[in-house]
C-alpha cells in the first residue's frame, strides 16, 4: 500500500492526467478527461510498477504486446544480478518460425520520470494469446514534473484501497525484478484501466 512518506513527487502528462510517483517505482494516476472520448475522471488504482520510455520505445512495444495472436512478456534485462536499464519483449509461445524465448524488441527505460518521456504503468507484464495487452497502460508524454502532489493526502486511502486487499484477493508487493503482477487485477479491471486506443494502431494509452 502506498504511503505519503514514500511519495517522491509526481508529474503531469499531455492530456492533463496527474500522477503521484512513489519510491517503490509505482504510480497512482488522477485521470483527466481532457482530450478523451471517455470523459471519466478520478483516482485510478496503483500500478504494479511504472517505468518511463521515449515515444519510439512505446510504439515499438505496443504493436507486439497488444497483438492477440502472440504470447509475449516484458522482462527487465538483468546482467550479473543487476538491471541494465533495458527491457526485452519476449515470446512466451512459438509464433510461426519464431520460437519461445525469442526477443522481439529491446527498449531502454528509466525508473525516474522526466519531461518528454512516456509513463508505462504495468499491471501485468504478460500478454497471452487472445489478450490485447490490457496489462500495460501507456500514458501520454510528460509535460511537467511535480515536487508536490496536492491531491495525494486526501485521496491516497481511496487510491490504494481501490486496488489492494479490499478489491483483489492475493495482493502482494511486487519484487524489484518484476515489471508487473498478473494476479493483481481481474481481466475486467485491467480493461477499465488500459482500454484507450492510440491513433494508428492498437496501442493503449492514457
Amino acid at each position: 500500500m502506498a504511503d505519503v512518506d514514500n511519495l517522491l513527487g509526481g508529474f503531469v502528462t499531455e492530456r492533463g492526467s496527474e500522477y503521484a510517483h512513489f519510491d517503490d517505482a509505482t504510480t497512482i494516476r488522477n485521470r483527466s478527461g481532457a482530450m478523451h472520448k471517455d470523459k471519466t475522471t478520478g483516482i485510478q488504482p496503483k500500478s504494479g510498477k511504472t517505468i518511463f520510455m521515449d515515444k519510439n520505445a512505446t510504439n515499438n512495444l505496443g504493436g507486439y504486446f497488444q497483438n492477440p495472436d502472440m504470447a509475449t512478456k516484458l522482462e527487465p534485462e538483468i546482467i550479473k544480478g543487476k538491471p541494465t536499464g533495458r527491457a526485452n519483449l519476449v515470446l512466451t509461445e512459438d509464433y510461426g518460425p519464431k520460437k519461445t524465448g525469442t526477443i522481439l524488441q529491446t527498449v531502454e527505460y528509466s525508473t525516474k520520470p522526466s519531461v518528454g518521456q512516456y509513463p508505462v504503468e504495468i499491471y501485468s507484464s504478460a500478454s497471452n494469446i487472445g489478450d490485447t495487452g490490457k496489462g500495460i497502460h501507456f500514458g501520454t508524454q510528460i509535460k511537467k514534473i511535480l515536487k508536490k502532489v496536492p491531491w495525494v493526502g486526501a485521496a491516497l486511502t481511496a487510491a490504494t484501497s481501490a486496488n489492494a486487499e479490499d478489491l483483489v484477493e492475493g495482493f502482494s508487493p511486487i519484487p524489484f525484478g518484476e515489471l508487473g503482477n498478473a494476479d493483481l487485477y481481474t481481466a475486467k479491471e485491467l480493461d477499465k484501466l488500459t482500454r484507450k486506443p492510440l491513433q494508428g494502431g492498437q496501442k493503449i494509452i492514457d
